[in-house]
């Protein structure tokens, strides 16, 4: 072969080279690592949340209805009274001076009240006897006026000792009330969970603008509830009746039973626009727990909705794309899959979730290999990209 020939025969190799490698070139087209997960059949159970407080269903406040110096504390936190028993003296010695002070002028008042009786019957009698003398014509008609006038003075003065011995009698009943109000008892049975004065204190009564002093609260530890801050967007799904989950932060290792037995009407908690109103939700606890009390803080999970056999993804999976629907653009709730080695995704109605998975509510293959990350590569994933699987979620 000549030199001529050989050297085209490599020009012409050379170029075939050049046009085989811009060809893959052209045609490479690199894929993108995804993790993939199954779809899963199984009970899911949807949970709302919130932070709450125990409560007594039962506790009442016991205020002092009289002003005074404790004289006698007959209880201390923690313990057991039951309806009817002493919590505390007042001291009733201006109560008992008062009193006195009213029977003495209830006595009084009765006394007048006698006085012009007997002057009422007397002008009466004397009315009555001028009245038949005058028929004789034995005394003057100035004499039967004069008697008229008597008779009606006796009769204003008696009326008037009458409603002043009626006013006595309040006073005095309202002395003797006074007095016994210093004898402070338990209106139910239960413990004295909170106790806010100590023996020499002085008590206040409540105004209309001013609460009076809180003695103590007396509490049935019998029925306990929780008082849960509920979300406005959780708030919909919360009914009465639905079983909840009670976690006591002084018992990490504690589950407690519950059920929704009421459910605020109203918001709280909020003072300016912006802010997430909550709402309180009653849970009452079903489970005896030795130790628990009034005040500790708890987190309820409630119940809101379960399915036995569910066909649920992993949360991370939902994304939202636009879709072509009858000639227009729509966005659409759906998930990605694993088609081949390209991305599909496929729209999808969704049911009840929990924290880390949501329902499908359409029929779907179980052996569907779903995108479920990493999450930049999914946030901007599109229909068929070339994917390659690098780690399978369980």
């Amino acid at each position: 072969m000549s030199k001529r020939k050989l050297v085209l025969l490599l020009l012409a190799a050379v170029a075939v080279i050049v046009i085989v490698i811009a060809n893959l070139r052209l045609s490479y087209e690199p894929s993108v690592a995804v993790e993939v997960a199954d779809i899963k059949v199984g009970r899911l159970v949807e949970r709302v949340s919130g932070p709450g407080v125990v409560h007594a269903v039962s506790a009442v406040k016991i205020s002092s209805s009289v002003m005074g110096r404790i004289a006698k504390l007959a209880v201390r936190e923690g313990d057991r009274v039951e309806e009817g028993d002493t919590l505390l003296l007042i001291d009733d010695s201006q109560y008992r001076a008062r009193l006195d002070q009213a029977q003495a002028a209830h006595r009084a008042a009765l006394a007048r009240l006698e006085l012009s009786r007997a002057r009422l019957a007397d002008a009466r009698e004397d009315l009555e006897r001028k009245t038949k003398l005058a028929q004789a014509n034995l005394v003057s008609v100035r004499d039967i006026e004069i008697a008229k006038t008597t008779c009606a003075v006796a009769d204003a003065e008696y009326r008037t000792a009458r409603h002043a011995a009626d006013e006595a009698q309040a006073m005095l009943d309202a002395a003797r009330d006074d007095l016994e109000k210093t004898v402070i008892t338990a209106q139910i049975s239960g413990t004295v969970t909170s106790l806010n004065v100590e023996e020499g204190e002085i008590v206040i009564t409540g105004t209309m603008n001013n609460p009076g002093t809180v003695i103590m609260t007396i509490s049935e530890l019998d029925t306990m509830e929780v008082r849960a801050q509920i979300d406005e967007t959780d708030i919909t799904r919360i009914a009465v009746g639905q079983a909840a989950e009670i976690g006591v932060d002084a018992f990490p290792d504690t589950l407690l039973r519950g059920i929704v037995w009421s459910v605020g009407s109203s918001a709280r908690g909020v003072s300016g626009l912006g802010e997430r109103a909550t709402f309180e939700v009653r849970v009452r606890i079903l489970d005896e727990l030795p130790g628990l009390r009034p005040g500790m803080t708890t987190t309820v999970d409630i119940i809101t909705a379960a399915e036995d056999s569910a066909t649920y993804v992993p949360l991370q999976a939902l994304v939202l794309r636009e879709v072509e629907e009858s000639g227009r653009k729509v966005e659409k709730e759906g998930i990605f899959i694993v088609d081949g080695d390209r991305s599909r995704f496929l729209p999808i109605r969704t049911g009840i979730s929990d924290d880390r998975h949501i329902a499908i509510l359409d029929s779907l293959p179980d052996d569907l290999d779903v995108i479920v990350g990493p999450f930049k590569t999914l946030r901007d994933l599109e229909d068929s990209i070339k994917v390659k699987i690098v780690r399978q979620k369980t």
